[in-house]
């Protein structure tokens, strides 16, 4: 999967792996409709997707929530790493599918759906030889993929770490469709209740 994507970048991208600021960033205005438009498909922000319950230490990693397109519509960054993350891109606003940014985990899990780390120097662009990005896909109750979130870091991880960090995103995630499919099935059950009286309800 690296490799293939690796390919594309030279290939296909036209990436040049010197540049130093690769990211490109929305404007304000752009931003704002997508990541309204990303909050009306999920219904807002639940616990599922709060800082407190996904970043291991806040002072060592940075939370990017990403729409399916790759624009990170929410981030949590340790307040001492602000500008340093901000300068690479790592922030609000930031565009990271493949065409951008080159190889990257969020890029990486959107295209696969599946959870995994882009480490060092796997990143395409050499300016993120000293970031991991453990990212997971998040899909919706119907199992359509709304986005990502994605835990970036030192790329000095250990394989442990790496292990642990993507069971953390894979709990978020699960927990975050499960969400939406109960939220999904009880406003169905409520239109049914509305339209159709109680005695309607498919019973199961």
């Amino acid at each position: 999967l690296l490799r293939s994507s690796l390919d594309r970048c030279k290939a296909q991208h036209g990436l040049a792996p010197s540049a130093s600021h690769p990211v490109l960033r929305l404007q304000q205005a752009e931003l704002t409709e997508r990541r309204d438009r990303f909050l009306d498909l999920i219904g807002g922000f639940g616990p599922e997707l709060d800082r407190a319950s996904i970043i291991p230490d806040k002072g060592r990693y940075c939370l990017l929530i990403t729409d399916s397109s790759g624009i990170v519509v929410e981030a949590y960054t340790p307040d001492a790493d602000a500008t340093d993350f901000s300068r690479f891109g790592i922030a609000i606003g930031g565009i990271w599918n493949e065409r951008v940014a080159g190889t990257n985990g969020i890029a990486m899990a959107l295209q696969t759906e599946r959870v995994l780390t882009v480490q060092g120097s796997d990143h395409y662009f050499r300016c993120f030889g000293g970031f991991a990005c453990t990212s997971a896909p998040l899909h919706d109750a119907q199992n359509n993929l709304l986005g990502s979130v994605t835990l970036v870091g030192s790329a000095q991880r250990r394989p442990d770490e790496i292990a642990w960090l993507e069971q953390v995103l894979r709990v978020a995630g699960s927990r975050f469709q499960t969400q939406l499919f109960q939220k999904l099935h009880a406003e169905r059950i409520t239109a049914s209740l509305v339209l159709h009286g109680p005695n309607k309800l498919t019973r199961f």
